[in-house]
């Protein structure tokens, strides 16, 4: 490339993931769906520099309400094959490599629980009985174990 041109990705910018939000539905076990929903289309917003905290506030800040279970699905997937839960940082970010992965759009749909089901059980049952072995699927994805939470403090 020439001297004075640059790409947004010399720059540092890194892709704007674009979220489907699936809210004020309900998750229906047979067959499997997420029905009666209201869907925003949530775009501008850096995922990727937020935490899990904010992530959930930015939720509830849209919704108007509490998002205290919250599912992704890769738009590549069916629901019953790709759902996964977002319960902890780890699993933010599979949710945020989930997007990244779907280029050149990444889009990706988040659905809010609001009636505590038992969604990913729902899921795999759909799944066993169409034939989907994605049950290997939903195995986390193993990491080093975290640094001990005993702290010293002071002088041995």
């Amino acid at each position: 490339m020439s001297g004075s041109q640059s790409t947004s990705e010399e720059e540092g910018d890194r892709p704007c993931i674009i979220v489907d939000l699936h809210y004020n539905g309900m998750f229906a076990p047979k067959p499997f769906a997420y029905l009666n929903d209201d869907v925003l289309n949530i775009q501008g917003v850096d995922f990727g520099a937020l935490n899990l905290s904010m992530f959930r506030d930015v939720l509830s800040n849209t919704v108007k309400g509490p998002c205290e279970d919250v599912y992704y699905c890769s738009k590549k997937d069916a629901l019953a094959e790709g759902i996964r839960r977002i319960n902890n940082y780890a699993d933010y970010t599979d949710f945020l490599v989930a997007a990244f992965e779907n280029a050149p759009d990444y889009t990706v749909d988040l659905y809010i629980d609001h009636n505590g089901e038992p969604v990913i059980d729902w899921a795999d049952v759909e799944a066993a009985e169409s034939g989907i072995t994605s049950f290997s699927n939903r195995v986390c994805i193993m990491r080093p174990p975290s640094r001990p939470r005993n702290r010293h403090v002071g002088p041995n």
